[in-house]
C-alpha cells in the first residue's frame, strides 16, 4: 500500500509525498515521522535511531523517509524562518514608555493670619488652584490664584470702634522652586492682591460704613512637605505692601477728625495649608 501526504508551506506552495508501507500500522508510523520532521526537526532527529521497517520496492518513484529528511529539514527551517518573520510583522509595536507630566495642577485650602493689617490680627481662610511646571533646574515656574477671607478685627478709640474686614483675591507667581521629586521643597513668589476693605463704625452716635478698594503687592516664601505624590502640606509667609493707606475716621464735630483706623504701610500673612495634586 502507498500513503500520499500533501503539505503546504507559509508561501502557499504545495508538495506531495508518497510513502510505501506494508500495512496500515507501518503507514501511520512513517507518516507521523515525516510530519514530526516537518514540524520539529529536533524531535525528529532524536528519533532517527528508532528502526522503521523497510518497505518493499515498487515501480512507482517514491521518496523514502530517510531520503526526504534533508529537503524536509530545509523546508522546515524555511517555514520556521517565515513564521518568525510573520510573527514580527503581525505583532503590535511596543507601547512607548509613559512620560511623566511636565505640567501639574493642584487645588488646596489654607488658614491663618492672612492680613496682619487688620486690627487684632484675625484668623482667616481661603482656597486656591495652582499650575506648576516641573523641570530639571531651579526655574520651575508656577502660578496660584487664591480667594481669601481674612476675617475681621476691631480697632478701638475714644470716639468709638471700627470693625475692619477684608475679602479679596491673591495671584502668586513663583519663578523659582526646588524640585517636588523630594519630600521637602521651597518656593519664592511675587504676589498681588485685589479686594475690598470694609470698615463699620460701632459704639458711636452715627454709625456709618465704607468699603474702599484694596490693592497691594508683595513677596512670599513657602516650605512644602509632600509625603505622598498626591498630597502636600505647606507653610507660607508673605510681606505685603498696600498701594493705598485708607483711613476710617470719626468726625464728632465739623472740622474735627479723629482717626479710628488706618492701613499700615506694611502688612504680613502667615498661613498653613494643604494641596491636592490632580
Amino acid at each position: 500500500m502507498v500513503v500520499e501526504l500533501e503539505t503546504s508551506d507559509p508561501d502557499g506552495q504545495r508538495s506531495i509525498r508518497q510513502v510505501p508501507a506494508q500495512d496500515c500500522a507501518e503507514a501511520v508510523r512513517a507518516s507521523a515521522w515525516i510530519l514530526t520532521l516537518l514540524v520539529d526537526p529536533a524531535a525528529a532527529a532524536a528519533s532517527e535511531n528508532e528502526p522503521i521497517a523497510a518497505a518493499p520496492a515498487t515501480g512507482n518513484e517514491v521518496a523514502r523517509p530517510a531520503e526526504a529528511a534533508a529537503p524536509a529539514r530545509a523546508q522546515t527551517a524555511a517555514s520556521v524562518s517565515a513564521g518568525k518573520a510573520m510573527e514580527t510583522l503581525d505583532s503590535p509595536p511596543s507601547a512607548p514608555a509613559a512620560r511623566e507630566r511636565t505640567w501639574q495642577i493642584g487645588v488646596g485650602a489654607f488658614a491663618g493670619a492672612l492680613q496682619t493689617a487688620l486690627p487684632e490680627t484675625p484668623i482667616g481662610f481661603g482656597g486656591f488652584v495652582e499650575w506648576a511646571w516641573e523641570s530639571g533646574g531651579w526655574f520651575r515656574p508656577s502660578a496660584r490664584l487664591a480667594g481669601l477671607d481674612a476675617g475681621s478685627g476691631v480697632a478701638h478709640s475714644e470716639w468709638g470702634d471700627v470693625v475692619v474686614s477684608f475679602v479679596g483675591g491673591r495671584l502668586s507667581l513663583c519663578p523659582l522652586r526646588t524640585s517636588r521629586a523630594r519630600p521637602l521643597s521651597t518656593r519664592f513668589c511675587a504676589l498681588g492682591e485685589l479686594g475690598r476693605l470694609t470698615g463699620k463704625g460701632q459704639a458711636t452716635t452715627e454709625q456709618q460704613s465704607a468699603t474702599p478698594t484694596w490693592s497691594a503687592a508683595g513677596v512670599a516664601f513657602a516650605v512644602e512637605l509632600q509625603p505622598w505624590p498626591f498630597l502636600a502640606f505647606e507653610l507660607e509667609a508673605a510681606m505685603i505692601f498696600p498701594f493705598n493707606r485708607d483711613r476710617f475716621v470719626f468726625e464728632p464735630e465739623p472740622g474735627l477728625v479723629h482717626v479710628g483706623y488706618e492701613v499700615p504701610p506694611i502688612s504680613g500673612s502667615f498661613a498653613l495649608g494643604a494641596a491636592w495634586q490632580l
